[in-house]
């Protein structure tokens, strides 16, 4: 199984990369971590006049093709990143606006029918957040939603696991460890 693990925190140093880590080492030689602050990585903010220009503009840029061609033999995507007000990192965003676009991850035939092109690829998303645990269990129906219909669901995704570690600055080593034994666990269940 080929796995990909996107991590959206500008810091090398930050918990998020601890988690990707400790993914990638459980998943082994077939996993690839791609940090979307690295500068190969980086993608101007989605620009156009028309819709239609849109995957053309994505096929000429360099990295959105890698990441394209990478996803395409991808069985498993993986995104870890900080929960910044209440949402994604914007340079999480920007990724999923150039790099899932029409004619690669979902397109629309001549009567309007929706077709999903990422079927039987799975996603699990690892987030982190100071805030208290009573906000994310407002918010985690929202993300499955935003998640498993809204954005990925639509390009046929399937959702396999969100996992939210909250009060990151109150939590014991101890704690943090408990965390990470779970993103070990996820890598090596089905």
């Amino acid at each position: 199984m080929n796995t990909i693990i996107f991590t959206a925190h500008p810091s090398k140093a930050g918990f998020t990369h601890k988690i990707a880590k400790r993914y990638k080492d459980a998943k082994g030689k077939n996993a690839e971590i791609i940090n979307l602050y690295d500068p190969e990585f980086q993608i101007d903010f989605l620009s156009f006049e028309r819709e239609s220009e849109i995957p053309q503009k994505a096929s000429h840029n360099k990295a959105i093709a890698t990441v394209q061609e990478k996803i395409r033999h991808a069985d498993e995507l993986v995104f870890v990143y900080p929960v910044w007000w209440g949402g994604m990192p914007a340079i999480l965003k920007n990724f999923i606006d150039n790099v899932f676009v029409s004619g690669f991850a979902y397109d629309f035939d001549e009567q309007g029918k929706l077709h999903k092109l990422m079927k039987g690829k799975g996603i699990r998303i690892f987030m982190s957040g100071n805030s208290d645990s009573k906000y994310y269990l407002i918010l985690k129906p929202f993300y499955h939603f935003l998640f498993g219909k809204v954005i990925f669901g639509f390009c046929g995704f399937s959702v396999l696991s969100i996992d939210i570690l909250t009060s990151k600055f109150k939590r014991s080593e101890k704690e943090l460890e408990t965390f990470l034994q779970k993103v070990e666990k996820r890598a090596k269940s089905k």
